[in-house]
This record gives structure tokens, sequence and C-alpha cells, in this order.
């Protein structure tokens, strides 16, 4: 039986969905860098005979020799991850030992800088940037207002700030140290990691969206999404577009939603734009989220594009709406056992079976206003008392019970989650309706 090393941390995929495509035919071998909730760990367990710990790792070895060392030991014909801050590690192992993985050229998907050069050059940038390590520099550097502070590095919205004016601006010598604080606060508690504290920050023009333009006057869906794919041998393949409901102020995301409700049409013109761009990355063998800005006039701007499978639940939403188990069709070619991939965006388009969401749980009502005070996470809420009968959720928590929920941080985007819920409804009125209405009892159900 083949043996693989699967890097288990906090982003991609749920894991117990990814172990449970990759235990199908193969031994796992999982390597967990951080410390885990006590349920989590019970779930890990459970699914899997090989685990590795943080304290299994010795402190004087790089998780490049580590995972290199093991790989050497087990003969492991494939090692993966999902999660944004460990791609550069994995591939640099995957590159030592002639195994497929995201290349050599990765960073091209983990540095904003980097990729914007690449979205530049193929008009799909549509913003003017400055990054630099030196905070000074990026205070002086003129960009119009309104324009966005971001780390250059990290994910989850995490350490963005949004600047509209003069007024605001004046506070950005404060900003952009409660940007630094906050990143090398994040990182101190990632093993491996420290070297990012020193990443460059970024000062771009905001992109304003026109979510009219594409779904229409008064709809519920933000002006930006993301489209799932794969890279195989350096080409690109869509496999499907998430849709989402409206952020909380400035960054946070809130709900993501399959299938996408846009033409067929709109969703050809999107991939076939990024494709070439997509392709210009030099990414070898990886999953793909790339989020998208749609503007004005059928135009569209790339935000980011990660050399990974999407977070949250959004792959098996599509799994749930599509009948697409894209993991198990990459994980069929990095085994060898298939040269493409078998899943056709249009076809997909045209196999609907289902509705499906992903709620990030936030402290914020159905309107996406933040709630004004803490709250105490009493117990999980019974979700199936707020939903339409026809509908299913899995909710799952970040947070112990009695643990304190603190009223929304604008820099900490995604950290602010205390947990998601995975949604099923028969039909898109039935599956709006069960989100706004998960939302709007939240704080009641949990405290």
């Amino acid at each position: 039986m083949k043996n693989i090393i699967y890097v288990n941390v906090l982003g991609g995929p749920p894991f117990q969905y990814v172990l449970s495509k990759l235990t199908k035919e193969v031994n796992v071998w999982v390597v967990q860098t951080e410390d885990i909730a006590e349920a989590e760990l019970n779930d890990l367990k459970s699914l899997i005979n090989h685990l590795v710990m943080p304290e299994d790792i010795p402190n004087n070895v790089s998780l490049i020799t580590f995972l290199s060392d093991l790989a050497r030991e087990i003969s492991a014909e494939a090692i993966i991850t999902f999660d944004e801050f460990h791609l550069d590690e994995v591939s640099q192992v995957n590159d030592k030992l002639g195994l497929k993985g995201p290349g050599s050229s990765v960073t091209n998907s983990l540095r904003k800088d980097v990729m914007y050069t690449f979205f530049e050059k193929h008009g799909l940038l549509n913003r003017k940037f400055f990054a630099s390590s030196n905070p000074t520099e990026v205070l002086n550097h003129h960009i119009d207002f309104p324009y966005l502070i971001k780390p250059s590095n990290c994910a989850g919205s995490l350490g963005i700030s949004l600047i509209n004016n003069q007024e605001e601006a004046d506070d950005l010598e404060s900003i952009l140290g409660k940007t630094t604080q906050l990143i090398e606060e994040t990182i101190d508690t990632m093993p491996y990691k420290s070297h990012l504290k020193s990443q460059p920050l970024i000062k771009e023009g905001m992109l304003v969206g026109d979510s009219s333009c594409w779904f229409g006057e008064n709809s519920p869906y933000a002006d930006y999404i993301s489209v799932e794919g794969v890279v195989i041998n350096g080409t690109y393949h869509p496999v499907a577009i998430t849709q989402n409901l409206p952020m909380i102020y400035p960054f946070t995301e809130t709900v993501s939603m399959s299938p996408c409700t846009l033409s067929v049409d709109k969703q050809k013109l999107i991939v076939d734009k990024i494709k070439p761009c997509i392709e210009s990355l030099g990414l070898d063998y990886c999953g793909t989220h790339t989020e998208i800005k749609l503007l004005a006039n059928n135009e569209i701007a790339i935000i980011e594009s990660a050399a990974r499978f999407a977070g949250w639940s959004i792959i098996p939403q599509i799994e749930a709406s599509f009948g697409v188990d894209i993991i198990s069709e990459y994980m069929d070619i990095v085994y060898n056992k298939e040269s493409q991939i078998k899943s056709d965006f249009f076809n997909t388009l045209e196999n609907k079976k289902a509705y499906s969401a992903t709620i990030s749980l936030l402290p914020a009502d159905e309107h996406s206003q933040p709630w004004k005070e803490q709250i105490v996470y009493r117990q999980a809420p019974d979700l199936t008392s707020v939903i339409a009968p026809s509908s299913t959720c899995q909710f799952t928590p970040y947070i112990m019970e009695n643990d304190v929920i603190y009223p929304m941080s604008e820099m900490s985007g995604a950290w602010n989650s205390f947990g998601k819920v995975f949604l099923v409804a028969e039909d898109e009125e039935t599956l709006l309706s069960d989100i706004e209405s998960i939302r709007k009892n939240l704080k009641t159900l949990i405290s």
C-alpha cells in the first residue's frame, strides 16, 4: 500500500473531509505542525494510523529536513498540504525528492507583491500598488484614496486596513505599527514562520466593484467571486466558481455559496480571461483558489491567486452542489493513476445537484452589523430549529464552551471567526433564507 505525507495545519479544506478522500487507498502519515484542539485531535486519530505531533519534530531540525527524512524512511509517493503557510516547504521537499507538487515557482502564488506583477502583465491587476519592507517608504509613497495597507504573505484578510481619506491617512503611521504588531503576534503562534515577520507591506489602490453589472439590480451577492481549480503539469483547469455574500467592513468574508448563479456566458468570460494568467505563474501540480473582483462593464481584476485548494468548506460545497470530488481526482494524478483531470468546467455547470454554503460564524448579525458586546459561548447551537426541514447543516466550532467571543476586530479578518456552518439546501431561495435565519438567531442560540 502506498504511503503519503499530509501536512495538516489551519488552512485549506477541513482535514476530516480531505482525509476521508486520502485514506481510501493509501497509508496517510499526518504531520501536525501546530497544536490542535482535543476534539479535533480525536477526529484526526480516528481517521489515520500514523500521526506526527509537534513535539515529535526535533527542535534543531528544519521542517524541510524532517519531511525529507520521513519521506525517504517510509518511501512516500506524495507529500501534500493545502495550507497557505506550508506550501513553500512542501514544494521544496517535493522538488528535492522528484515528487509532484506546486513546483519551484510557488512563491509566485504566495507573495502578493510578486503575483501582482503577473496580473499586471495580463491586464488583470487594475490598481496601482507599492511594496516595501520599510514602513517609512510605504508611508510616504503616494497612492490615490481609497487605498489598502496589507501584508504581502498572509491569508484570511489578516492585517488589512482601508484608508478612505486624508483624515484617516493622518493616522497611517500608527496603523502601520498596529499592522506589523498583529502580523508578528500571529506569526509567533506558527512554528517555522519567523522569517515572515519581515515580509513587505503593500499599499494598493482599492478595487471598486459593481455586483449589479454581473448579478443584476437588487442582488444579494457580493462584487467578488472565486474560481476553484487545479494545475496539472502547468495547465490550468477551472472547476467551479464560488459566489459570496457581502463582507463585514472592511474585508472580513462572511458566506460562500455554490453553485454560482452568473450566466454561463459570464462564467466563461471569467475563466477564459484568467487561464493564461494563472498558467504564467509557473505552477506544476496543485489546487488553486483565485479571488476575482467583479468590475463595471464586465471587466474583472484578480485580487489574489493561491496554489492550494480553498479553505472553509468550499471544496465540500463543490461536491455537494455538482457531485465533483476534486480532491480524489487531483490525487489520482499525483499517484500517477490518471494523466488528466476528469471534471470539465462546463459539464460541471450543467450538473447542479443542490445549493450549498459555508457560513463563517462571526460576532455580527444577518446584516453584517458587528455585535456591540462580548458574549460567552455556552453551547453548540441547534441550527435545525431555524432552517428549512429539507435542509441539512454541519456546525464546526473553533472554540470551547465558556470561551469568550469578543467584538469584531477590523484588522483580524478571518481570525474573528469562532466557527463555521456547512449548509445544503434544495434551491437558491431556501439557501438564502436559511443563511439569513442562522445569522439572525446565532447569538441567541449559542449564549
